[in-house]
């Protein structure tokens, strides 16, 4: 069992000026200019490097479901604040300031990090949410993520989950009506007052009607962890709507699957992007049974096209009907991605009204023990996006994909081994990929988007062993919080 957060660092020194916090809606920009004020030169407001940015993460998604026993899990929540290579020409406020790992109660004093340092805790042994808080000159671009390993007769898989900023409205996709499949909504509330959130759940048919899907309240600084069962427990297909009423939530989706008496994997999935009419998953490792899950918000039938995206370009998914199918409004459809050669590549969903995506790839020979990772949908990234890795113990092998749509894309890659920060440039051409290894002990990595008319996405897929046995995660890289507006008010002339 791992120990409380509580007994590790924290470490917030005082930020000079004022501070302006930051939520999901705050503006981000990698833009150099970052100083200008209002069009009328008067009173108003300017974009300034953040101050104060707080992430959340789930925490023990195992833990805090009523009648439900807890399940100990053994993992670590990592965080940093960029490295300068990773974020040129932001701007940063003087003076000292902080970054923090807690759970919902103050954590001990320690020594505040720098630029390019990961900080890692464990997770806490009882069913709270972590939050990530940066501040002062650590305020802007900041990234963590939640890791977990088990390997089990009852539970095995690898989970390496992006903490973020919360909203108002967001999907997941996920589970299976397998018997064994358990999936469970956590629910965290960064903010200081309770909040409502509504659910609802869509299958192949359309929208599944339960009233216990309505109505959920999440307490101040807290969280609330749903089981979809209490929904509806036999759909093959699920995705979720999660919509606040009064504040803003960061919802995750955890899956397990225990298939019989067959540990069969585990994982932990971030909301999908937007509803939009193009979807990219940026990396999805296949290497046997495989499939890409597409939900329709709205009223209106979609149709879709599905590719792949591999180093050579675009690729039609085999079969008669080349990855194009139709899904009727409100409902959710598969396309199997079985018979794909194994490698890693992104996967594209194109249609013609707005769709959420995510694709799933599995580890397993027959009814033998396995593991399984869900890669979700990710926006494009505007300036810089990274993530955070804990060196301690058996650390994974971990490999970085990126891909370029709707035109090529120059960017910044940033590793940190050791202390040391590396820098190389890379130019990813029109719809393909680049997948890189990343150095063995590699505490973090950034991306900054540099040039380029085309669209950039970012993901880190993460393993422990080879074959059909091999654990994995996948983790898109998602934007830092650069800039936020702080108002100025000037003296009457």
């Amino acid at each position: 069992m791992s120990l409380p957060v509580h007994g590790v660092l924290r470490a917030v020194l005082a930020a000079a000026g004022a501070v302006a916090l930051v939520s999901a809606s705050t503006s981000l920009t990698s833009g150099l200019d970052l100083g200008g004020t209002s069009a009328h030169g008067g009173p108003g407001t300017v974009d300034e490097a953040a101050r104060d940015v707080v992430l959340s993460c789930p925490g023990p998604e195992l833990s805090g479901v009523a009648g439900v026993a807890d399940v100990p899990l053994s993992g670590s929540v990592s965080a940093g604040a960029a490295p300068r290579e990773a974020i040129p020409g932001l701007v940063l406020p003087s003076g000292t300031g902080g970054l923090s790992i807690g759970a919902s109660g103050p954590a001990a004093s320690g020594t505040a990090p720098t630029r390019g340092q990961t900080v890692v805790v464990p997770l806490p042994g009882s069913a709270s949410p972590v939050e990530i808080r940066g501040t002062g000159s650590l305020g802007a671009a900041v990234a963590g993520s939640q890791q977990w390993t088990s390997d089990t007769s009852e539970l095995r898989g690898l989970t390496t989950t992006p903490c973020i900023a919360s909203s108002a409205d967001a999907w997941l996709l996920g589970g299976g009506g397998s018997p064994g499949r358990q999936e469970r909504l956590v629910l965290v509330n960064p903010g200081a007052n309770e909040v409502v959130v509504g659910l609802s759940l869509h299958g192949h048919d359309g929208p599944i009607a339960s009233p216990t899907g309505t109505g959920v309240t999440v307490p101040a600084h807290g969280r609330a962890v749903v089981l979809l069962d209490a929904l509806d427990g036999s759909e093959s297909t699920p995705a979720v709507h999660v919509q606040v009423v009064g504040g803003t939530v960061a919802a995750f989706l955890d899956d397990t699957w225990l298939d019989g008496s067959v540990p069969a994997g585990a994982d932990t999935a971030p909301p999908d992007a937007p509803p939009s009419t193009t979807q990219v998953v940026p990396a999805a490792a296949l290497d046997g049974p495989g499939s890409v899950r597409i939900a329709v918000p709205g009223t209106k039938e979609a149709v879709v096209q599905v590719r792949l995206i591999g180093p050579s370009g675009g690729l039609p998914l085999p079969g008669a009907d080349a990855g194009v199918t139709r899904v009727p409004g409100g409902a959710v459809a598969e396309l199997s991605l079985a018979q794909v050669p194994p490698g890693t590549y992104a996967v594209e969903v194109t249609s013609d009204v707005p769709v959420v995506a995510a694709a799933f790839a599995q580890r397993r020979a027959g009814t033998d023990p396995g593991d399984f990772a869900w890669s979700t949908s990710a926006p494009a990234v505007s300036g810089t996006a990274g993530t955070t890795f804990t060196s301690s113990g058996q650390a994974p092998a971990r490999s970085l994909t990126l891909v370029a749509t709707d035109g090529s894309v120059t960017a910044d890659l940033v590793t940190v081994v050791g202390g040391t920060v590396t820098a190389k440039r890379v130019t990813i051409a029109q719809d393909t990929t680049s997948t890189v290894a990343l150095p063995a002990g590699s505490t973090s990595v950034w991306v900054h988007r540099v040039e380029g008319d085309g669209e950039l996405r970012a993901a880190v897929v993460s393993t422990l062993g080879t074959g059909a046995t091999q654990l994995i995660a996948s983790e898109p890289l998602l934007d830092s919080v650069l800039t936020s507006e702080v108002s100025h008010a000037f003296p009457l002339p």
